[in-house]
């Protein structure tokens, strides 16, 4: 059986809005499946709305030096 859990706490980095200058928030994490890191996480949360914009990225990950064929 598969395990998927988060790698810890995330990134965080604070915005400002260019329309109203209030500050929001960014958090930027991993997803491990079986502790190695299959997806990165994007949570981007609105400072106009209860609402938050979520983008996860699956794939392979590996050192960019290796070549593949």
């Amino acid at each position: 059986m598969a395990t998927f859990r988060f790698d810890g706490d995330p990134a965080i980095e604070h915005h400002r809005c260019d329309r109203c200058g209030s500050t929001h928030e960014t958090s930027t994490g991993f997803v491990l499946l079986d502790d190695h890191a299959h997806a990165v996480y994007f949570a981007d949360w609105d400072p106009h709305g209860a609402e938050a914009f979520i983008g996860v990225v699956m794939g392979t990950w590996q050192d960019p030096t290796i070549r593949t064929r």
